[in-house]
């Protein structure tokens, strides 16, 4: 696939957002709760590390390379 299409980079948001979701969901079926501000802070380590660690792996679109 070409790294520069944009329907590669809208794949991997959807990626990153289902991952935000999954890390989410298994830490509620541990039992814990997870109030808003874990949530939020999920999210922002997620949503900072996903991209670096594609970038790392040589699979991240163009656009998050600059």
């Amino acid at each position: 696939m070409d790294r520069s299409a944009t329907s590669y980079l809208v794949l991997h948001y959807t990626l990153l957002i289902g991952l935000i979701l999954l890390v989410v969901e298994t830490i509620e079926r541990t039992g814990t709760s997870v109030p808003l501000w874990m949530g939020v802070i999920v999210a922002l380590v997620v949503g900072f590390g996903y991209p670096r660690v594609v970038a790392a792996a040589g699979v991240a679109p163009e656009r998050w390379e600059s």
